[in-house]
This record gives structure tokens, C-alpha cells and sequence, in this order.
């Protein structure tokens, strides 16, 4: 592995695809991962397909302004936007996150639950509160589910970079308190860790991860983790990528939901219902949806939301 820079709580290493062959490069990635509840950074693509992939992001934008008058993605257009997008597409399903996944996960059966967009506009306050990313999900066990976070553009400490805890995986689901739709919080039940310990142990202790565009890192869904505001001029764009162990994993009891199969294969007794959708074959985003797409997007999301937001006063996200 190469090594970066050192940044708060101990030395940054860097997963490249270029020089990921070897059973080392693997096993340093699943220790990793094993011990504190993350790893990263991964190199994901070359300098060429990371620039294809920022113009297919910017025409996405451009096209939701044009067709649907946003001036950025927000509420459900941030949400599954690997069946809307090529490049969405491309990053889900690259063959490094995709195999770095089966490693931290140990199984050759993987799905793609949901993808959404992380957005901070530049100097902008909005935040995310320290939380687990199991709390909503509905998917049990939620040990078995992992979240990839792809840096369209650089994420570093000034723009409000990954803020992890590291090792707290280990408590399993933790409680949580809804904070009641707070403006700037970008959490769509603006929910936090509720104990007040857990929290000052998080902060005291907190790894921040800084990624280059092109670069991802991985943590469990039990990692409690947070991120800042974005004091810089520039934005801070991400893709995370919510991955599962078809094998293993299981939507809320008497529910079911759509995902993508990106490994192996889904189990007879599974409640996820395969989506039909094609491997990206293009970077690009075309000017306007296709019809079809958007039929398989409208059908996961409602199913998605149904379930995230089950028992919630909210019904939507932001």
C-alpha cells in the first residue's frame, strides 16, 4: 500500500486497484475494516474516469434543473441514482469497491440496497450528526451491510470530510433521538446518537478521513460516524453506496424491497425483489430520464421509503 499523509488517530492508507492483486493489499483492507469499523482510502478510478464521472454528475444536475426546476439534487433525487445514471452505475459496480466489499463482508453474494448523494454547497453550515446508518434501514443484521463513499470531488477536513469512531461498530445499534427536521442537519429525521458519553467519546477520539475525487472508503453500518460543515468555496459532493450480503441480509419483517445484484447470486427465501437494471455501459448522463428507469426508480423508492420511515412522523427525504 502506499502510504498518505498521517491524519488524526493513525497512519492513512491508500487501496489502490493498480496495485491490488496481492493477498495483502486484502488482508490490510479487512483488518482494517475488522478492528476499527472502516477503511480507506480505495482508489476507484483512474484520473480519466474520474473526470467522465464528474461530467456525468454535472449533467445530471442540469438535467433535473432543466426538467424539474431544482437547482440541486434534494429529496428523492438524491436517493437510488444508480438507476437513473450510467456514472452512478459505474461507480456501484466497479470491480474494486465491488470485490473490496465481498472481502469486509466474507461472501460472494452482494446487493446494492440504495445509492444517494451527499451534497454540501460551499460555506453552508449543514452538517450530519454523529449516527449509525443502521437506525432507519430496517435491514437486519445490519452488521452485514456496509456503506461505500465514493468523493465525486475532494472531501477533505475544510469541506466537512467522514468523521468515524473508530472500534464503535462494536456496540452493535445503539439509541438514537430524532432532532426534529433541523434545518442545517442533512439527516432526514435529523437524528443523533442519544447518549451524551458515546457522543464526547466519539469526539475526542473521531478519525477524519480525507478523500481525493475518485477515492472511496468503507464502514459499517454500525460505525457511528458524523461530518462538518462546508467551510471551503468549492462544493463537497458524495455518493454513498449502501451494499448487503444477499446471503444473509433480510429487509424489516413482513416487508419487502428492491436492490441491484452486483456479486453471486439472491437466495430463494430472500424478500429482496431483483431490479432489472443494465450494466453501465457510459459515463454519461443523457439530457432526459428514460421512461423505463424511471419506472424501476419511482417503484424502489416508494418501497424504500415506506420502510425507512415506518413508525417516523417523517414521510419524505430532504
Amino acid at each position: 500500500e502506499g502510504c498518505r499523509k498521517p491524519f488524526t488517530g493513525g497512519t492513512r492508507y491508500l487501496y489502490s486497484h493498480m496495485d491490488g492483486l496481492s493477498e495483502s493489499f486484502w488482508f490490510k483492507l479487512k483488518s482494517d475494516y475488522d478492528a476499527q469499523g472502516f477503511c480507506g482510502p480505495i482508489q476507484v478510478f483512474d484520473d480519466e474516469k474520474v473526470v467522465e464521472t464528474k461530467l456525468g454528475y454535472a449533467n445530471y444536475v442540469k438535467t433535473l434543473e432543466t426538467e424539474y426546476g431544482l437547482s440541486t439534487p434534494s429529496g428523492d433525487w438524491r436517493f437510488r441514482v444508480h438507476l437513473l445514471q450510467d456514472w452512478a452505475l459505474a461507480v456501484a459496480t466497479s470491480e474494486v469497491l465491488v470485490k473490496a466489499v465481498k472481502k469486509v463482508l466474507a461472501t460472494e453474494n452482494v446487493l446494492v440496497w440504495s445509492t444517494d448523494l451527499n451534497i454540501k454547497d460551499p460555506n453552508t453550515e449543514k452538517f450530519y450528526s454523529w449516527h449509525q446508518d443502521s437506525t432507519y434501514a430496517g435491514l437486519h443484521p445490519a452488521g452485514n451491510c456496509v456503506t461505500a463513499w465514493y468523493a465525486l470531488t475532494d472531501a477533505t477536513e475544510l469541506n466537512g470530510c467522514l468523521r468515524f469512531s473508530p472500534g464503535s461498530h462494536v456496540f452493535g445499534q445503539v439509541e438514537h433521538v430524532e432532532g426534529f427536521r433541523e434545518k442545517e442537519n442533512a439527516l432526514s429525521l435529523s437524528q443523533r446518537v442519544s447518549d451524551s458519553q458515546t457522543i464526547d467519546a466519539a469526539t475526542s477520539n473521531q478519525v477524519l478521513l480525507e478523500l481525493n475525487a475518485g477515492e472511496a472508503s468503507l464502514h459499517s453500518f454500525f460505525t457511528i460516524h458524523c461530518s462538518g460543515p462546508n467551510s471551503s468555496q468549492n462544493s463537497r459532493v458524495g455518493l454513498a453506496i449502501r451494499y448487503v450480503d444477499a446471503s444473509k441480509v433480510q429487509p424489516r419483517e413482513g416487508k419487502r424491497e428492491y436492490a441491484t445484484l452486483v456479486a453471486g447470486n439472491i437466495p430463494s427465501n430472500s424478500r429482496f425483489i431483483k431490479e432489472r437494471v443494465s450494466q453501465a455501459s457510459s459515463f454519461q448522463a443523457s439530457k432526459k430520464f428514460d421512461e423505463s428507469r424511471l419506472e424501476t426508480w419511482r417503484m424502489s423508492m416508494e418501497n424504500e421509503k415506506q420502510n425507512y420511515f415506518d413508525a417516523t412522523h417523517i414521510k419524505a427525504f430532504k
